[in-house]
């Protein structure tokens, strides 16, 4: 017997066919919790059976891309009825007010990596679940590494916006 209700599943479902593109598993936890739908430790159960029940697929590997499958659509189509109205207004009204910023999030990752002597800021940049741009850059100290990264974070979208598709 599953753990998770079908409202919060129907709801996770509904959230990924309106985005229309890749969510990292951060965001969807992120959604639940802030949005009062669930808690941490929830949520990952929740992402686990759409997972193991085929109606999303989860990446393995960083940045957890989680995508919506032929199945998981075919199940938010036949059932999006169930949603009560004023949550499936919520989400939409949601996704419709943080389209660019979710769409941002789910394109542009920036890490600080420490290494013996130096440190590097890598920039990757995904259209979809294409890794599109792996760049390093490399700084000899840790303030001039979170500088870049901080640089990187806030216009790498801008710089590089001409390879990211929507």
């Amino acid at each position: 017997m599953s753990a998770v209700p079908l409202l919060q599943k129907l709801i996770v479902l509904k959230l990924m066919n309106l985005c229309k593109h890749p969510l990292t598993s951060d965001q969807i936890t992120v959604y639940l919790v802030e949005n009062g739908w669930s808690d941490y430790l929830l949520s990952q159960q929740l992402k686990l059976e759409l997972t193991e029940s085929h109606l999303i697929q989860a990446a393995d590997t960083l940045p957890f891309f989680c995508t919506l499958t032929p199945e998981g659509y075919e199940a938010i189509t036949m059932f999006e009825a169930q949603i009560p109205a004023f949550l499936s207004d919520q989400v939409e009204a949601f996704v419709r007010e943080n389209r660019e910023r979710i769409f941002r999030e789910s394109a542009v990752f920036v890490h600080v990596i420490a290494s013996d002597d130096a440190f590097r800021v890598n920039v990757q940049i995904y259209t979809g679940l294409t890794l599109v741009v792996d760049l390093n850059i490399h700084r000899w100290s840790r303030e001039s590494a979170l500088q870049a990264a901080d640089e990187m974070r806030a216009n790498a979208y801008d710089y590089f916006s001409f390879l990211l598709q929507k």
